[in-house]
């Protein structure tokens, strides 16, 4: 299959999935990132191949109201690194040293830069998931080979391309627990991995085996992006960032629980891995 990749590159995606918040950057094709006004020079919308679907913005707010945003906006910085944008050419993504070269679902955001805190807006996406419930008590450090291969068997038989990121979603990891003295184990026992499909009409929705095939309902997210080993105990620190500026920004509330974006395999180096923190917000009554 010519989109289909070896059983090293996607393992490479899957299976390295371990704290540093340093600064590192890159936009999907047909988005764009907007960045505050407190830069020295006007957001700019970075060349892609497809027009972009959010114009560039002459001004913006760190703490803005859902009344004071554009309706069709995708990406907006609220916080963190407000300089480093990013960028987007040869079909890979790219911020400082860090990189991404698979590609994202189609209408996926830009991932958000190591060290830069965004809202953003995320459409339907069909995914296979592989769940663990936390009466199994298997972590999701340890159980990520336990899920990956039912996963890589699912998307070989159907001729699925990998995509990135992979995706672990945290049901016992949310706002309220980034504020207790919870150990490790007992926020990341129950979890969830998924591969994510290109498109919403590849392949059978239902169930294949343990895996699930579901679309995943649109969302909006408070996200952080992250430079480092991909760890749950990095994610749990990233996620008091993220509780911080909600606290500090109570027109927007947290829907849901926490969920990790993976990007990178252990191709790449843990220093340089790329991925982000997210949790699903709403405008607040």
């Amino acid at each position: 299959h010519p989109l289909h990749m070896n059983i090293t590159q996607h393992i490479a995606l899957a299976v390295s999935l371990p704290l540093t918040l340093t600064a590192c950057s890159s936009p999907q094709p047909g988005n764009t990132v907007t960045v505050p006004t407190t830069q020295a020079t006007t957001p700019t919308t970075t060349p892609t191949t497809t027009p972009p679907t959010t114009p560039p913005l002459a001004s913006q707010t760190l703490s803005p109201t859902p009344a004071s945003m554009p309706a069709n906006w995708t990406t907006w910085r609220v916080g963190g690194d407000l300089f480093t944008k990013p960028e987007f050419r040869d079909d890979s993504y790219f911020s400082g040293k860090c990189s991404i070269t698979t590609p994202l679902p189609e209408g996926y955001p830009a991932p958000t830069p190591p060290g830069a805190i965004e809202l953003k807006r995320y459409p339907t996406v069909r995914r296979a998931e592989m769940r663990m419930d936390a009466a199994k008590n298997i972590s999701s450090q340890s159980g990520r080979n336990l899920a990956f291969w039912p996963l890589f068997n699912h998307i070989q038989k159907r001729e699925i391309a990998m995509t990135s990121p992979v995706e672990m979603n945290y049901p016992q990891m949310n706002i309220q627990t980034a504020g207790e003295e919870k150990n490790e184990s007992a926020l990341t026992s129950a979890w969830t991995m998924s591969f994510l499909y290109r498109t919403t009409d590849m392949g059978p929705l239902g169930e294949d085996g343990n895996v699930q095939v579901v679309d995943a309902a649109p969302v909006t997210v408070l996200s952080i992006g992250l430079m480092g080993p991909y760890l749950a105990s990095r994610d749990i620190a990233a996620l008091k960032q993220l509780r911080t500026w909600l606290e500090a920004n109570p027109q927007w509330q947290a829907t849901g629980p926490a969920r990790s974006l993976y990007y990178n395999g252990p191709d790449v180096i843990p220093a340089r891995q790329w991925g982000e923190l997210q949790v699903p917000i709403e405008p607040a009554p």
